[in-house]
């Protein structure tokens, strides 16, 4: 996600963005994984199915991958996640991390929860529930969602697309929406872009986005549509980008990304999404090596040395968390 030039214009709350998030770099999903069933968890019903397709071709992009099940994650994964932050700040890649059990709702392991870091295209989360309750927590709104609102929310989530995502964000009020679901889910760390114009520098925490994530996956009006399209996260975001980062590689897992560079001042590679028994965020900052890079596209930040390792290590800390060995 982020603010670079990508051929097409969109208007934002009045300002002219180029088709990114409004961060300041480019950011993307992940690969489709047909899901059986999308059931919203509670204290009497399974958590949202994340069962893959045996087939491992996703028919949006062409790219095969593995699906191969990974095993149960640890109990207490916090000194694996300890291990993995040490490396990434050892590299110079600062990370906030937050791992949830979904069965019993307990934080397993929690690192720099409350540190506030430029969402970049996770306010994308923010916007889909909105948009999904109607901005009031109304049960009728995703029932009576218009086709193109639906195929909106569709490719921002899984696609990433920024278009969609700007449009969105504008619609449903910007600044205000920010607020709005802030109060409504009792996000205490989350507020409205500081800089009054780039939305991908909406400001939250790990903590946030893990009880956002988790409230909006048990809630059976956002967990049918929200659930379905973070499991459906393409390989290649509607820029190009590869969105295989972090949660997105793993197999069954739904899971949002984002990415930029240099809002707020700082390269943001992030991850957030879950598994049948997990939620996992994990937010990263780094120093840029190159601070052009706020002005060309997502492509370029991939290939950027210095992003490379800041992907490298939320990817790290994901599989730490879940307890796979590094790659």
């Amino acid at each position: 996600m982020s603010v670079l030039a990508i051929a097409s214009i969109a208007v934002v709350v009045g300002v002219v963005i180029k088709r990114s998030d409004t961060s300041a770099a480019v950011e993307s999903s992940g690969a489709v994984v047909t899901v059986s069933s999308v059931i919203p968890p509670s204290s009497t019903s399974a958590p949202v199915s994340t069962t893959a397709s045996p087939s491992d071709q996703f028919p949006d992009d062409g790219i095969a991958e593995d699906l191969t099940p990974w095993p149960p994650p640890p109990a207490d994964p916090t000194g694996p996640v300890a291990q993995a932050i040490a490396d990434a700040e050892s590299n110079g890649v600062h990370l906030a991390v937050v791992v949830v059990d979904r069965t019993t709702g307990a934080t397993l392991t929690q690192v720099d929860q409350d540190e506030t870091f430029p969402a970049l295209s996770l306010v994308k989360l923010l916007v889909a529930a909105d948009v999904l309750t109607d901005g009031e927590g109304s049960a009728d709104a995703a029932v009576g969602l218009d086709p193109t609102t639906r195929l909106m929310l569709r490719d921002m989530i899984s696609q990433s697309d920024d278009v969609a995502g700007s449009d969105l964000y504008a619609q449903t009020g910007g600044d205000e929406m920010v607020e709005r679901v802030a109060d409504r889910f009792g996000l205490v760390g989350t507020s409205p872009k500081p800089d009054g114009q780039w939305w991908g520098n909406v400001q939250t925490t790990a903590a946030d986005l893990a009880s956002l994530l988790g409230q909006s996956l048990a809630d059976p009006v956002i967990a049918p549509v929200l659930g379905a399209d973070m499991l459906a996260a393409t390989a290649i975001a509607a820029d190009g980008v590869d969105q295989r980062i972090g949660m997105r590689t793993v197999p069954g897992a739904g899971s949002k990304q984002g990415w930029g560079c240099c809002l707020s001042g700082v390269v943001g590679v992030h991850s957030v999404g879950f598994t049948d028994t997990r939620i996992v965020v994990v937010l990263s900052s780094a120093e840029p090596d190159d601070y052009s890079l706020g002005s060309q596209d997502g492509l370029a930040l991939q290939a950027d040395p210095g992003a490379q390792v800041s992907i490298e290590a939320v990817t790290a800390t994901v599989r730490a968390a879940l307890g796979v060995p590094a790659a």
